[in-house]
């Protein structure tokens, strides 16, 4: 779970958080997750994901001051992400994209507008402070001029709306082929099951399952200081690491919380 400048973001698997090593998150592949973000600031915020280099958020999703959303689906239909392999097939079908396994969400809050009061200004027709001086400039009774004054307070713009155009440019259903090799009907399947292996731990983010999650479209809104977060996606073993996991010291064998970094019993460095 990744804490930056009033939101946190975390990546989820059956609605469990997992463990982040710096910016890096492991997850079997096959898995379809989720994008927990929590908005802790009082204003809305406006959030753009890239995923695989495509943004899945097209026109912005906005979550209310204080409120929390867990994006488990493309914003073009409504198929849930998945996380898969990089076979050989894949990269040379699709090829093999820098931003491929890499999760960038960029957001920023919604600016404050400063309320400034306008009150009437009566001038009398004279000065006591001036005696003796001429009348300058010549006020006539009655006459009325208006001045303006920043109390110091700012306020919001009203955030009974929720927001952002909700359209995206999902990524192409992954289309997968074998070469065809003129040998041997063994030949053949070995070389298919070579295609079908993962290269190494990358993978990319397809659409998975049908997602019943729903989203409401509202008018935009500016947007202060942009901020971002990175996670980068790779494959791992069949068993989730969560938050709630306990490491292990790698000196003493002792089982650590996820929270702390050094072991409590030797202070060996725990990742």
């Amino acid at each position: 779970m990744v804490y930056k400048n009033k939101l946190i973001a975390a990546i989820q698997v059956g609605g469990k958080t997992l463990r982040e090593k710096g910016d890096t998150v492991e997850l079997p592949f096959k898995s379809e997750y989720s994008i927990f973000l929590k908005n802790l600031e009082t204003r809305r915020c406006k959030i753009d994901i890239n995923i695989d280099g495509t943004n899945v958020t097209e026109g912005g999703l906005v979550i209310n001051g204080l409120a929390s959303v867990n994006l488990e689906r493309f914003l073009d239909d409504n198929r849930k992400f998945k996380f898969i392999a990089k076979s050989r097939a894949i990269e040379e079908f699709r090829g093999n994209k820098p931003e491929d396994g890499i999760i960038e969400i960029k957001y920023g809050f919604e600016k404050r507008v400063e309320i400034v009061d306008v009150f009437p200004v009566v001038h009398h027709y004279y000065h006591p402070h001036r005696w003796g001086q001429p009348y300058y400039p010549p006020y006539r009774p009655g006459d009325i001029t208006y001045g303006s004054s920043v109390n110091g307070n700012t306020k919001s713009a009203d955030s009974s709306n929720f927001t952002g155009n909700v359209a995206t440019a999902g990524i192409a259903d992954i289309q997968c082929s074998t070469k065809s090799i003129n040998r041997s009907l063994n030949i053949n399947s070995v070389s298919a099951s070579l295609d079908a292996a993962p290269i190494d731990d990358s993978g990319i983010t397809v659409k998975g399952s049908e997602s019943n999650q729903e989203f409401t479209t509202v008018s935009s809104f500016d947007i202060g200081k942009e901020e971002t977060i990175i996670f980068r996606l790779v494959g791992g073993s069949n068993k989730i690491v969560t938050t709630k996991t306990k490491k292990q010291c790698p000196s003493c064998g002792t089982k650590v919380k996820s929270k702390h970094e050094y072991c409590p019993s030797c202070g060996t460095y725990v990742s």
